[in-house]
């Protein structure tokens, strides 16, 4: 791409997420959406909704209240096939002036359940899809460039030794086998704001955050990283787990870290610990500016 051309702005505000601040008008519900406004050098602009929480009518209202018609939303990325993420989706496919491109991992269609005293469902029907017209649904496994220095990471390489598959989580096949579930459709966005900072954004990254951004720089060509925001799946994880976690990710070249949903309060307070002032907490309306120059 050209200079002149070059991601200048991105906004990202949290539309839906576990908690609201105090006073909020907004909505807290569990899962996440992230409404991600973009804005290049030479005056282009396009609107991005990751994920898109639990429920449509509680995404509807807090768009509402960011006055975010839905026929400004130009395309809509899912991060993996978990209702937390996907669940809102069929609410916005069928709101007035609804016109977006859906993208997302094919992976994303299969038929996922969580185990323990019970089976449950917990992906996303595959019906809502049909929803679209399909010139409009893009179902694509690798990295590939949505607009302009916006990149899907694509599948996720798992090289980390201690990020390892989250447990009771499981694939019906179709010979009718409960498999466990790699959950190969984990992906994230990735923006190069500027000559080289990188911004990621995760749903949940069972893929791993430390493998998420390995590869997010690869994809992205920078090793400059102006924020990471999202879900980082640390909840249930052991606190070595998240020791190292938190430490791999300090000897990055990472300018801020805002978490929240899954990450879990345990691992938010070693984020803040050693990262400081430039870690910070989500909450649903939370607004973060990322901006950069070719001259950075």
């Amino acid at each position: 791409m050209e200079d002149a051309n070059l991601l200048t702005e991105v906004v990202v505000t949290v539309a839906v997420c576990d908690r609201s601040q105090y006073g909020s008008r907004m909505v807290s519900q569990f899962g996440l959406s992230l409404l991600v406004d973009c804005s290049w050098e030479n005056g282009f602009a396009t609107r991005i909704l990751f994920d898109t929480g639990w429920d449509g009518e509680v995404l509807l209202r807090n768009l509402a209240d960011l006055r975010v018609p839905v026929d400004s939303i130009d395309k809509v990325v899912l991060s993996h096939a978990h209702y937390d993420h996907t669940g809102g989706l069929e609410g916005l496919i069928r709101a007035e002036g609804a016109r977006f491109q859906l993208i997302a991992h094919p992976d994303i269609t299969r038929r996922v359940f969580s185990g323990g005293s019970e089976l449950k469902f917990v992906g996303l029907d595959t019906e809502t899809l049909s929803l679209l017209p399909s010139r409009h649904l893009v179902l694509i496994r690798e990295a590939v460039e949505i607009a302009p220095f916006v990149w899907t990471t694509g599948t996720i390489p798992r090289w980390s030794e201690f990020e390892e598959p989250e447990e009771d989580v499981y694939v019906l096949t179709d010979e009718g086998r409960l498999v466990p579930d790699p959950e190969l459709d984990d992906m994230a966005l990735v923006l190069r704001v500027g000559a080289d900072r990188l911004v990621v954004l995760t749903g949940c990254s069972h893929a791993g955050i430390v493998n998420t951004i390995d590869r997010a720089t690869e994809v992205g060509g920078s090793n400059r990283i102006g924020g990471v925001v999202g879900g980082f799946h640390l909840l249930d994880k052991e606190l070595e787990v998240q020791r190292k976690t938190v430490e791999t990710l300090s000897q990055f070249s990472i300018e801020s870290v805002c978490s929240g949903h899954c990450t879990g309060w345990r691992a938010e307070d070693m984020f803040q610990e050693v990262f400081g002032e430039a870690f910070s907490r989500l909450y649903t309306g939370d607004r973060f500016v990322f901006r950069g120059t070719k001259d950075e």
